[in-house]
């Protein structure tokens, strides 16, 4: 309920006061201070770069004295909120901790990734190469072997100057291909590539190619992850725009090709890492798992699914942890519980899971996080999570609302808490209109729509029996439309077309527009309230504890 924003202004009548008492015993400073918090000092350098990023069009030699104190305050402020944060033992709280260990794993592992990827930064030299590259098109063949772990790198060398030989020897290119290709369609092109442009293969490919002759067959070439052999057929020219024309252009044909490529790494480097720690899936509990998420009908049916002893058990392993059903199932329940019950949803879902925290323990381990690069990174982040979760903890989780107040807050915003006309259907769904046609003349015949439903409808979907909704007007397409067409409770629709098939529906109930009432949404009108008055909670309690630090205002800039 609690963002992160930035604050604005300091009380200015607090730092203002704070100013006069100290201007009339201030001493001699070193130049390039700017304040002083207890023993932190704000230097010129930290102002300037503030108040570049608060003022970027304005030269501070050009700036007000208002919009210097402005920025200044802000300073002051935030550097309070951190000491208090400090003061009060936040840095030392369990939560705290868990959340910056989280964080400091989460970077290092970002910048793991980075490092191994390596990709080459778009700029203004790489876009003018492509520029060249583009002046050609090619016909040619190929012959991939892929490197699918670096302890097969020697050996698939050896394939490769074999192929090589062979060809040099005057065997048929396209025949090599079919058999030794690696890429998925090899049996049936041969290795063919019509009319390539410097964006379809990797740049030593490329760059090989605009050397090479028609005709020519090329030496193995190794890229990241294979081994190619060419063969050139054509040379196509091309006549290309001015740069400047064409430049966004390959711009975004080169963010594409490294968003790919960047992908594709990754997932090699997951893969590895599954290996290295040896990832085990757990099928007998997988299996357990999938069968009792099956009697779920909605999102919230989780009560008693799962005793304390069952969330025990171990979906998968690797050497460097486990993971439980307790921990697997809160983290993916929202957007994946109608589909928990399918074992190959699951076992995609622990993999990517266990990938995740494998990069995370990788980077710790390879010590990515005392790098500066990402010390700086986290040293940025706890401050951030530090000051946000003082505000948390002593501002807003303090702060005393009576239930008149925040009844008068709700008058003002209730608007806000409209719900509008839902409905809730039940559906069968059946193939060909011959099969809808029967089920409703057994429906009109007075037949329990319900057990109809059980028995005819052929929708894979079929653990909610039938049952949508709550829904409003304008979802779920025709049958939406059917539902809200002016049916009564207890209707039974004609059978329609919908989803490539053929369905009719009951329907259940109809909810007419309403707004909320206060008691329904005090938790979500305190959450609003608050961040409402944040600022001035905020300033309150600033006020309040500042006689715990010293502060001294020197002189602007």
């Amino acid at each position: 309920m609690r963002n992160d924003k930035y604050f604005v202004a300091v009380l200015g009548s607090l730092l203002i006061s704070i100013f006069l008492l100290l201007e009339c015993k201030k001493k001699p400073e070193p130049e390039g201070i700017v304040a002083r918090i207890d023993g932190f000092e704000i230097t010129t350098t930290d102002f300037t770069n503030q108040f570049k990023i608060k003022y970027p069009n304005v030269p501070l030699t050009e700036a007000t004295p208002q919009s210097k104190q402005k920025v200044l305050d802000e300073m002051v402020r935030q550097q309070l909120i951190l000491m208090e944060a400090y003061r009060l033992g936040y840095d030392k709280d369990p939560e705290m901790i868990n959340q910056l260990n989280e964080k400091e794993a989460e970077l290092a592992a970002q910048e793991w990734v980075y490092l191994a990827v390596g990709q080459q930064p778009i700029n203004n030299p790489l876009l003018r190469e492509y520029y060249q590259l583009m002046q050609k098109r090619f016909d040619l063949f190929h012959i991939r072997l892929n490197i699918d772990t670096p302890d097969k790198e020697e050996v698939v060398k050896t394939k490769a100057k074999e192929i090589h030989r062979r060809l040099l020897k005057g065997e048929d290119f396209r025949k090599l291909a079919a058999t030794f290709s690696e890429h998925e369609t090899a049996a049936n092109d041969s290795g063919k590539i019509g009319n390539l442009d410097c964006f379809g293969l990797p740049k030593p490919l490329i760059a090989k190619l605009h050397a090479m002759k028609e005709g020519e067959i090329s030496e193995p070439i190794q890229t990241d992850d294979a081994i190619y052999l060419l063969k050139l057929e054509k040379i196509y020219p091309q006549k290309l725009a001015d740069f400047d024309i064409v430049r966004t252009e390959i711009y975004e044909e080169l963010e594409k090709m490294q968003q790919h490529a960047t992908t594709q790494k990754l997932l090699k480097l997951e893969m590895g890492l599954r290996k290295k720690y040896h990832f085990t899936l757990l099928p007998e509990n997988i299996d357990f798992f999938c069968e009792r998420t099956k009697k779920m009908k909605s999102r919230s049916d989780t009560l008693g699914l799962f005793s304390t002893a069952e969330k025990r058990k171990n979906l998968s392993k690797t050497d460097l942890f486990v993971i439980t059903i307790g921990d697997f199932f809160p983290k993916v329940l929202e957007h994946y519980w109608d589909s928990l019950y399918q074992r190959r949803v699951v076992e995609m879902l622990l993999e990517h899971m266990a990938s995740k925290r494998l990069l995370k323990r990788q980077a710790l381990l390879d010590k990515v996080n005392e790098t500066p690069k990402v010390r700086e990174q986290f040293d940025t982040w706890k401050a951030h999570l530090l000051k946000q979760y003082v505000i948390e903890k002593e501002v807003l989780g303090k702060a005393r609302l009576s239930d008149d107040e925040l009844r008068q807050y709700y008058e003002e915003i209730k608007n806000s808490f409209r719900v509008p006309t839902q409905v809730m259907v039940q559906e069968i769904f059946c193939r060909t209109q011959e099969e809808i046609d029967h089920v409703y003349r057994l429906a009109m015949a007075g037949k329990d729509f319900a057990q109809l439903q059980k028995q005819y409808s052929q929708d894979q979907e079929t653990r909610t029996n039938g049952v949508l909704g709550p829904f409003r007007k304008g979802e779920h397409g025709q049958l939406g439309v059917t539902a809200f067409s002016g049916m009564r409770v207890g209707d039974i629709s004609k059978p329609f077309r919908y989803r490539g098939g053929y369905s009719l529906i009951k329907l259940l109930s109809y909810e007419p527009e309403r707004i909320e009432p206060f008691e329904n949404v005090r938790e979500r009108v305190e959450t609003q309230y608050l961040e409402k008055h944040k600022e001035r909670l905020v300033n309150d309690w600033l006020t309040a504890v500042q006689k715990n630090h010293q502060i001294q205002l020197v002189k602007l800039p």
